[in-house]
Parts: structure tokens; sequence; C-alpha cells
């Protein structure tokens, strides 16, 4: 048998993704607060006072944390379906 695609499910399931993963980001930021306040006002010796990683690794952490998030909702709807 062949199945019909429904759009409307995938045009959904898109939205909600998009929707899960902005908000786990600011969930993320709002925990390394600090530290982006940090990288934004430039105060190097702060974010070196409150990690020993530089501002390129933090931002790299946060891109590795978004392709996690990806990843584990693309993972969720998939079983969901």
């Amino acid at each position: 048998m062949i199945k019909k695609i429904n759009i409307k499910i995938i045009l959904f399931e898109t939205i909600a993704l998009i929707f899960i993963i902005n908000g786990l980001q600011r969930l993320y930021v709002a925990s390394q607060g600090a530290k982006y306040d940090a990288i934004i006002s430039r105060n190097w010796e702060k974010l070196e006072s409150l990690t020993s990683l530089t501002a390129g690794q933090v931002l790299a952490n946060r891109a590795d944390w978004t392709f996690g998030f990806l990843i584990t909702g693309v993972l969720v709807i998939g079983f969901i379906n």
C-alpha cells in the first residue's frame, strides 16, 4: 500500500521542532548567562575568571548543544510517529 504524504503534519512537526530548539537554546544561554554577558561586553578578564575556555570555545559549545538539541528533537519526533 502506498501512503499519502501529509504535508500539514510535516509542516506542524517542523514548526514544533523549531520552537523546541529555540526554547532549549534559551535555557542553555540563560544557564550560561554570565559567560555570554562577558563575551558581549568584551570583558575578557571577567570571562577568564568565570571559565578557562576562550570565547570561541564557549560559542562552539553552544553550536554543539544546538546540534544535539536538533538530533534529539528529530529522534523524538521520529519515535512519536
